[in-house]
């Protein structure tokens, strides 16, 4: 008990300075969820096209607790981390030595590569599947099969990630446990029961890729299909090994090329990964301990192999596989001196701090990703996005260097839309509708152009005095989507600036099917109540 509160303590220091930090990228968009704001929305989250509804419900509760305050949120991703340290603790000693359980546990907790799972809170799915994942395996190991079953259910509709557990499970009994292993007559239905549930999260995350815009898996990918995504992951694999044995160099968004064929450094590095996999799996009859190596691919098959992901490779994938190769590490240093592995880890809470540190703001995170990545358009974006959410009045030079990376990546991808519409913004913001509509023509000359993209077009005509115009664009923008709250806004606007606030009260006025952020729902309220009275006033 006094090591395990001494690496729980460590790895509070490691993690810990993550309560300082702040909500980055998808954060936004899971706090603007309205059914993360409802307060009935709790059963809302397990409606069929929405994935992930565990995670999300934890959302929801921090949203009713603590509204947008980043603070609840992380430290609900440190719990649940110490809670898989502790998980790990009931479970690698019974199937390592205890010297190698009280490393590899120890690796777990704070290891640098972990640090984004923990910092970025969209993330938190990651953690909270690793978990049941931990708790399933402590079941299995007591034979308490149907309590697997169920925190195994639990780990899918946390993360869907989770759908290769069953394998490594069956790994863990014919490959490591070999002579020991139980009968496969003790242990197949709740196998086959846990393989059952895979395939219904599976089809559950199809449809809900299939219905949801914007999804970032599977459709709508551009250039990203299964054959080259599948070509790229064995690169990306030994990207991944690199970053756990030498975690230097870590990058939220990192720069990496698509593999579009089997050019050299792509068929070098899957020859590399089978040649591995082989030897592993020769080795694993004499040396149990090369399971871990296998196990770990095993746990990384869900996200780096066929299924396309929007992001080629992310550190917080490597959470769950961590799982398996830190029983691999501690094997290892167990057999070294002593104060060679609690140097390690030493070192590695030390960069854990580090690291979590950068996520502390947006603009130290982007910062930090901009220089890493400076060939990459996004990061420069979201740099400027956060130098122009925490400028403060006058900071001209604040307003320069925004100039500076959209201009970057403007030459990055001249007929890039949200680059377009992104430097298009930033005029309107400096008032300078003219230059904002020469860049927002390039967004609406799109095929289907977005309704974001339309109502910024519309916005700039009106600023010209182009009325008619604006109008034009506003009501096609509603067209495609009837709960464009910015077009629907600034619609009603127009209107009522016109007089005509028959017009004004209806475009103020949402579908019943649309729902909308507090805010936006609380503004259009606001309107029509003003627009109600002004009419009452002119009868």
């Amino acid at each position: 008990m006094p090591r395990l509160l001494l690496i729980l303590a460590l790895a509070d220091v490691a993690i810990g300075p993550s309560l300082l930090g702040t909500f980055h990228f998808d954060d936004y968009y899971m706090l603007n969820d309205p059914i993360v704001q409802d307060p009935s929305g709790w059963w809302e989250v397990f409606r069929l096209e929405r994935t992930r509804p565990l995670t999300y419900l934890t959302f929801w509760l921090n949203y009713q607790l603590g509204g947008e305050n980043p603070v609840g949120y992380l430290a609900v991703n440190l719990l649940l981390h110490l809670g898989v340290v502790l998980a790990a603790w009931r479970v690698f000693p019974r199937v390592v030595t205890a010297p190698a359980a009280l490393f590899a546990v120890g690796v777990l907790a704070v290891h640098p590569v972990q640090a984004e799972a923990i910092n970025y809170i969209f993330a938190r799915a990651t953690i909270l599947t690793t978990l049941f994942c931990l708790l399933t395996w402590r079941s299995w190991i007591d034979r308490r099969f149907d309590r697997a079953v169920l925190y195994f259910a639990f780990a899918l509709l946390a993360k869907e990630e989770a759908a290769a557990f069953p394998l490594f499970l069956v790994g863990y009994e014919r490959l490591y446990r070999g002579a020991d292993a139980s009968p496969v007559r003790k242990w197949i239905r709740p196998w086959l029961a846990m393989i059952g549930l895979c395939g219904l999260a599976a089809a559950r995350l199809i449809y809900a890729a299939a219905v949801t815009k914007g999804a970032g898996v599977i459709y709508d990918l551009g250039d990203i299909t299964p054959l080259n995504y599948l070509l790229t992951q064995g690169r990306a694999f030994w990207l991944y090994v690199r970053l756990v044995l030498l975690p230097v160099g870590l990058n939220f968004d990192r720069d990496f090329g698509l593999s579009r064929g089997l050019d050299l450094p792509t068929l070098a590095a899957w020859a590399a990964v089978f040649a591995l996999l082989a030897i592993a799996a020769v080795r694993v009859r004499k040396e149990p301990a090369w399971f871990w190596v296998l196990g770990a691919f095993v746990l990384l098959l869900p996200t780096s192999s066929f299924i396309p992901l929007g992001d080629l490779v992310a550190e917080r994938r490597v959470y769950l596989p961590l799982v398996s190769v830190a029983l691999a590490i501690g094997v290892v240093l167990a057999k070294a001196p002593r104060p060679v592995g609690i140097v390690i880890l030493l070192v590695g809470a030390g960069l854990s701090v580090q690291r979590s540190l950068v996520f502390g703001t947006e603009e130290s995170l982007w910062r930090d990703t901009v220089e890493k990545s400076p060939d990459k358009v996004r990061p420069k974006l979201q740099l400027a996005r956060a130098l122009g959410t925490a400028e403060p009045p006058g900071r001209e030079e604040g307003r320069e260097e925004r100039l500076r990376l959209l201009r970057e990546a403007k030459q990055l991808a001249p007929s890039d839309a949200e680059v377009a519409t992104e430097l298009g913004v930033f005029h309107l913001q400096a008032g300078q509708p003219r230059e904002a509509l020469e860049q927002f023509n390039i967004a609406v000359r799109e095929t289907n152009p977005a309704p974001s993209a339309l109502t910024n077009w519309g916005t700039a005509q009106l600023m010209l005095g182009a009325r008619d115009e604006a109008i034009e664009a506003f009501d096609e923008a509603l067209s495609t989507d009837a709960c464009q709250y910015d077009a629907r806004n600034n619609l009603s606007y127009v209107h009522r600036e016109g007089g005509e606030l028959t017009k004004a009260l209806a475009a103020a006025t949402l579908p019943a099917d649309c729902r909308l952020p507090i805010r936006q729902q609380q503004a259009l309220d606001a309107a029509r109540r003003d627009i109600a009275a002004a009419a009452r006033i002119e009868q």
